[in-house]
Parts: C-alpha cells; structure tokens; sequence
C-alpha cells in the first residue's frame, strides 16, 4: 500500500498569489511501486473484464477507425 508522508512547502515569494507564497506542512501520498505487483483478481472479476474487453473490441470494429476509438488498445 501506498503511504503519507509529511512535507514542508517552503513558499514562493515570487508567486502572483498570496496563498502560493505562504510556506506549511502538508501530507504527500506515495503510491507502492508498481513493478513486480501481482494482484489477485477473483475469476468473477476476471470473467467481468474480459466480456467487457471482447465488447468494446466488437464495437470498436464497427465504428470509423479515424474516430480514435480503435487506437485504444487494453492490454
């Protein structure tokens, strides 16, 4: 899981707002890495996602490729 950590926001006396040059503690999230992750999906979840991949790949191949809508690609 990802994690808070605390920070301090030094200001900017160069900052058009008064809010931008004020300094203060704020709380930074940090995702996990991503690298290495195996998640477990349940095969309802799985089964679920992949009918609704063969959907849109159906649907894509019926409308315009110059839509943009085939440039998307699920991996």
């Amino acid at each position: 899981m990802g994690r808070h950590i605390s920070q301090q926001w030094h200001g900017n006396p160069n900052a058009l707002r008064a809010s931008d040059r004020r300094g203060g503690r704020f709380d930074a999230y940090v995702p996990h890495m991503l690298m290495g992750w195996q998640p477990r999906v349940e095969a309802d979840v799985f089964a679920f996602l992949s009918e609704t991949e063969r959907i849109l790949w159906e649907t894509a191949s019926r409308m315009n490729p110059s839509a943009g809508f085939m440039r998307m690609r699920l991996a």
